[in-house]
């Protein structure tokens, strides 16, 4: 299993978040041998279109215990994966009699996101009043709270899905897709960057080569038809356990890359204010990371406005919505999927239980309101300063770990 992972990704370095982030540096290394003109001989210089040299994040752009976000009280980017329930009040009677909820989760949102995405390679640059551009990544300060959208669905302006409320900090992506939607926007100030590039592309076209090919030896390819599709994803981990291992390795290898790029401080002795080693790497960028999430979340809305059934909440790649059968969810949402070769990947079914099961997983949570009682249940909060990180758990500034009883 390692060995088909080492080939097809990287050596492992680690952890798959480590392996991630160290599989960017490796395709798109710092620097790349010049010759001195003075003495001939080959010296490092800066790659173009790398990131070369650790560079300070905007204060929006930065974590609440950041240096240059010591003193800042202009608020802070918020771009994050969906974790939304739609309010009970905007369920119709024909949703709450149908019989299932079906979840339809979309394969690596976060790596087809990465595509073609431009991104700051250098330093942010302070302007006031700018003319907003999607070709120009950055942090752009603009009251979005105007535009009306369909109240059931989730505002693809915020993570919770609920409608902004005044002024806030959004990447490119984010203000881009409200421009699509036909709304003008007016930024009040924004940090942008003037060098620009494409610096997760080698990144992105080895792991969609990695895992489309690993699909495709556990039978999973382009040319099967909807239904074949279907059929593959659901049987396709019993082909071969350990393939499977390794396509479960590559997904977490993206998602753990992308959060690399925005490592938090570790450790009981950390006071705010203080660096932490991985701000002393290139690759700690939280302005990149900010822009794969918020086109993921943009990209989800997109499609979720496409369809004509509404979901009854959405958490992170996942949608739930309530259809009479599992297989008629099914054939709407792969309807409109491109080949797996695409960087639109598929859409299997996640999950599909009858209502009466999710009435009675909501109820030993206590979870109440939504579909089917289904909300955001907060977890405790953590206790003393700042929360350790556990393997395989999420912990969000506040500590509180986010738990969606439907979804």
């Amino acid at each position: 299993m390692l060995g088909t992972y080492a080939t097809r990704v990287l050596t492992p370095r680690g952890s798959t978040a480590v392996s991630g982030l160290e599989l960017m540096t490796a395709l798109r290394p710092p620097t790349r041998p010049v010759k001195d003109t003075a003495t001939g001989a080959w010296v490092p210089g800066p790659n173009p279109g790398a990131l070369t040299a650790p560079v300070d994040p905007a204060p929006p752009e930065a974590t609440a215990e950041h240096p240059v976000a010591q003193g800042w009280t202009g608020g802070f980017l918020d771009e994050e994966a969906y974790q939304w329930v739609r309010d009970v009040q905007l369920l119709s009677d024909e949703e709450c009699l149908l019989p299932h909820a079906v979840g339809l989760d979309i394969n690596t949102a976060f790596l087809a996101a990465a595509a073609r995405l431009p991104v700051g390679l250098g330093e942010p640059v302070h302007v006031d009043r700018p003319v907003f551009d999607k070709k120009i990544p950055g942090s752009w300060l603009g009251d979005l709270s105007h535009i009306e959208l369909d109240p059931r669905l989730p505002s693809p302006f915020t993570p919770s899905g609920r409608r902004p409320e005044g002024p806030a900090w959004y990447a490119t992506p984010t203000v881009a897709y409200a421009v699509e939607l036909g709304h003008d926007v007016a930024p009040i100030e924004a940090y942008i960057r003037t060098e620009t590039g494409p610096y997760p592309d080698p990144w992105h076209d080895r792991l969609k080569t990695a895992y489309v090919g690993t699909l495709a030896h556990l039978g999973v390819t382009k040319d099967l038809d909807d239904e074949a599709f279907l059929a593959a994803m659901e049987h396709h981990k019993k082909v071969a356990p350990g393939l499977a291992a390794v396509l479960s390795a590559i997904k977490s290898t993206v998602k753990g890359g992308i959060g690399k790029l925005r490592e938090r401080p570790q450790g009981r002795h950390y006071r705010d204010g203080e660096r932490w080693p991985a701000l002393e790497r290139p690759t700690w960028r939280p302005d990149i990371r900010a822009a794969v999430i918020s086109k993921a979340r943009v990209n989800m809305h997109r499609k979720m406005l496409k369809t004509a059934r509404r979901p009854a909440c959405t958490r992170s790649r996942c949608c739930r919505t309530a259809w009479s059968t599992p297989a008629q969810a099914r054939s709407r949402w792969t309807s409109c999927r491109a080949p797996p070769t695409a960087s639109r990947t598929p859409a299997p079914s996640a999950s599909a239980r009858p209502r009466a099961w999710r009435r009675s997983r909501c109820a030993d949570h206590g979870v109440g309101g939504g579909f089917d009682g289904a909300a955001v249940q907060p977890g405790p909060p953590h206790q003393g300063r700042r929360p350790r990180r556990r393997p395989g758990r999420g912990v969000t500034r506040g500590g509180h770990r986010g738990r969606l009883g439907a979804c």
